[in-house]
């Protein structure tokens, strides 16, 4: 390959790593970023395959995750194309099924089926099939365990209707791991559900070949679409399974069963079959830490290019040390010695009458029902008494402290038995987030949340736990979308400062002069104070509006004022502030602080007005882009209108209400239309994932790495006192909650069905925490979480150096 123009002279080659019908990959070091890169070389010349590897480009380029290889560049120059590519330091599960058989526990096979099914889940739910899945195309990191999905040369985006690239040479893909449909030359969203699960088969059953694998295409073709493979369970020899891990092949086997159903209608989803594996992966590890025995057998079969694997690349993985079980005492370390072991190999060998068995079972039957009867009363206070401590927090906690100040340290004595699965990369170091949050979320009754970290710029920790659809059993991600309700309003608060900062506005510009066009109700007359309001009231939320005594407008006057202007209901935010405009303000505009939703919805428009584009885009280019930010969208009200990365948010399953939109009769859960969230653009409506929230954060802190959309003197005028409402060591700044000692920021937000966190500290930490439930009947749960988040981070010892923004 020669580096032909100045574009390639960038790259050093240093050898060739592998070469395929239409491609060359070369190993190559970045001379610019001093790093290891994979650089692949188009060699087939037809159009066709030129259009496949632009595809491929384009499909990396668009869906980002750590199960995915990295796209860096795409070059076209002298007649060649190139593409640079992370550089994986790994074998494939081809090479690990047929040079290193039966190397992996079957724990370490679980953990990589896990992940493989993970990368593929985001792949197709950015509708994108890959078409190609084989052990070929799996990927195993060496150094971290980590696993890749490689070319995705053929891949097709299932709404795209051009198959010119596709169907010209007839079938796609390979023949052996291929799903039915594609053996009819069609396609279907559970294609590659068919095509892992075949896969996986092969890899747990450490076999050379697929079992559709026949003499000819013709005949895998034929055996693909007609023949059922046995099912794994009974292929599996009964004599080298552990007593824990027959259950486990049973559940293997069932799973891989769905995914190979011919029929794509009747085959699991891709998540059914992610969370599947990451359920067993957990149980396994569990198992295996109650048998020290096993544990010392997996631990020596381990090659070092693979004993990471558990704690680096599983999804949910705890230290030894974390586990809410209490540790074996000498005593009962006993079977772990030689003469022992070999006293219960005898025990175990021995076989029993099937009377002396009976006999036992129904002993242990009566004293079970005999002893329930009478701990019955016992057991039921001891429940009802874990509940009121659950949800009766203490006190005695100062108000005052809740402002983001670190808690005092201590140790997490009480574990909760059962813990959510976890999501994401495990990240030792900070083992004390994983069990904290875990903790928290089991206690406080929360499906799923998510939680990342930064320390001096760099995403040290990003973690999903529980769920984000309860009913689909769907974990949530580090990179699932969560409403940030309130959080939207420092966003808000950023895109004024950054018009001020530009000269385009001021802070004491009276806000309703720069929205003249905007008139009140017919017959109706602004109170005069109206006009007094500025910028700056409406950043500090002293507007004149008190959401405490009539409650706050844009969630309970929507009805209202449609009806006024008689329009469809619900109304739009242009209508509920033009309704607004004919009621009576409830204090002096700059001598109250009253949080209002209304006032930064009015900055919304005024953002509009000023910049003669819609609030979404205007934010989505000048704040969000220079951030790197790709996901973060303006929430839809209904469940229907929700985008597929996003979690389901729960509220008390009691309480149910009419929907705020007059076609829905039926009854409604809360976060579903009890408001217009929509409508509620500036000040509530945004989603994100905790990681993209963490990269607004960076560009506006003051700090870097990342270049900040906000100078010094901006940044500072953003942060200063307000005009009233402050206290002694902390105060509502323009978007933030502001301690300016220690220079802390943070901004929380509750509504039905979300919870959420942002906070910035002067330590050069900053983290958030978003959650799909608010349990407002705990008391003072801002609080707890608050200081959950705090005793997390000062029960870290110490910092990890790498950088995870990298990664997502």
């Amino acid at each position: 390959m020669q580096n032909s123009n100045e574009h390639l002279n960038r790259y050093k080659i240093e050898k060739m790593v592998g070469k395929g019908g239409v491609a060359e990959v070369y190993k190559a070091l970045d001379r610019k970023t001093n790093n290891i890169v994979a650089i692949k070389r188009l060699t087939a010349t037809t159009e066709n395959a030129r259009k496949r590897f632009h595809k491929e480009y384009r499909f990396l380029r668009a869906v980002k995750h750590p199960n995915l290889i990295d796209v860096y560049d795409y070059i076209e120059c002298n007649n060649e194309t190139y593409m640079v590519l992370e550089f994986v330091h790994g074998k494939s599960l081809a090479e690990i099924i047929t040079k290193h058989k039966g190397i992996l526990s079957l724990a370490e096979q679980v953990a990589i089926a896990a992940n493989a099914c993970r990368g593929l889940e985001v792949l197709n739910a950015g509708g994108i099939i890959h078409r190609d899945i084989k052990p070929e195309n799996i990927m195993v990191n060496d150094n971290t365990g980590v696993v890749k999905i490689l070319d995705l040369g053929i891949g097709k985006n299932i709404a795209d209707q051009d198959t010119s690239v596709t169907t010209t040479h007839g079938f796609i893909g390979t023949t052996a791991y291929a799903s039915p449909e594609q053996g009819r030359n069609q396609i279907s969203e559970n294609s590659d559900v068919f095509s892992l699960g075949t896969t996986l088969y092969q890899f747990f059953l450490w076999e050379d070949y697929s079992p559709f694998f026949a003499q000819s295409n013709y005949a895998t073709i034929y055996k693909l679409i007609n023949e059922h493979p046995t099912p794994l369970y009974e292929k599996i020899h009964k004599n080298r399974l552990s007593l824990s891990s027959d259950n486990a092949y049973k559940r293997i086997s069932k799973i891989l069963r769905q995914a190979m159903e011919k029929d794509p209608e009747k085959r699991c989803q891709m998540n059914v079959l992610a969370d599947s594996f990451c359920s067993i992966s957990n149980d396994l590890v569990d198992a295996s830490r109650l048998n020290d025995t096993q544990c010392g057998r997996v631990t020596k079969r381990m090659t070092p290019e693979f004993k990471k694997i558990l704690d680096d690349m599983r999804l949910q993985y705890q230290d030894e040390d974390l586990i809410p079980t209490k540790k074996l005492s000498r005593s009962t370390t006993k079977s772990n010695r030689p003469h022992t072991r070999r006293r219960q190999r005898q025990i175990q060998n021995k076989s029993f009458p099937s009377w002396a068995v009976a006999v036992a079972c129904v002993l242990a039957i009566f004293v079970f029902v005999v002893w329930s009867q009478q701990g019955a009363t016992t057991t039921e206070k001891k429940k009802i008494t874990k509940k009121v401590i659950r949800e009766s927090p203490k006190k005695t906690i100062d108000k005052k402290k809740s402002s983001s100040i670190p808690v005092k340290r201590e140790t997490n004595k009480q574990h909760n038995t059962q813990q959510p699965l976890i999501t994401g990369i495990y990240v030792p170091a900070m083992k004390s987030f994983d069990l904290i949050i875990s903790d928290f979320i089991k206690k406080c009754n929360i499906p799923g949340g998510a939680v990342a970290v930064v320390q001096h710029g760099r995403l040290i920790y990003a973690r999903g736990f529980g769920y984000a659809n309860k009913e689909k059993q769907k974990l949530v991600e580090p990179t699932s979308l969560f409403r940030i309700t309130d959080l939207s309003m420092p966003i808000t608060a950023v895109a004024i400062m950054k018009l001020i900062q530009e000269k385009k506005l001021t802070l004491n510009d009276k806000a309703f002069r720069i929205l003249s066009h905007l008139k009140p109700p017919s017959g109706k007359q602004s109170d005069e104070r109206l006009s007094q309001i500025t910028i700056r009231h409406l950043l500090e939320h002293s507007g004149g509006w008190d959401s405490r005594q009539k409650g706050e407008p844009m969630m309970t006057l929507s009805r209202k004022a449609a009806d006024a202007f008689r329009t469809s209901r619900p109304a739009n935010v242009t209508t509920i502030i033009r309704y607004m405009m004919g009621q009576p303000l409830d204090f002096p505009p700059g001598t109250k602080h009253v949080r209002s939703h209304l006032g930064y919805c009015i900055l919304g428009r005024i953002i509009e007005k000023v910049t003669g584009v819609s609030y979404e885009k205007y934010v989505a280019q000048n704040i969000f882009k220079p951030a790197g930010i790709k996901n973060m969208h303006l929430a839809k009200t209904r469940l229907r209108d929700q985008r597929f990365d996003e979690v389901i948010y729960y509220d008390y399953p009691a309480l149910r209400t009419t929907s705020i939109f007059p076609d829905e009769t039926k009854q409604i859960t809360r976060p579903y239309g009890f408001f217009n969230i929509q409508e509620m653009d500036a000040s509530t409506a945004w989603t994100a994932s905790v990681i993209d929230m963490l990269r607004f954060v960076m560009v506006i802190d003051g700090r870097g790495p990342q270049r900040d959309i906000l100078n010094r003197q901006t940044t500072a005028l953003m942060t200063a006192k307000p005009l009233c409402g402050w206290q002694d060591n902390f105060y509502y700044a323009k978007g933030w909650m502001v301690r300016p000692i220690e220079r802390n920021w943070w901004h929380s937000g509750f509504t039905v069905g979300s919870s959420a966190f942002v906070g910035r500290f002067g330590n050069g930490a900053a983290w958030v925490g978003f959650f799909n439930f608010y349990p407002y009947k705990i008391a003072k749960f801002s609080l707890i979480l608050d200081q959950t988040l705090w005793r997390a981070y000062l029960s870290t010892k110490s910092f990890p150096e790498h950088d995870l923004f990298e990664k997502y």
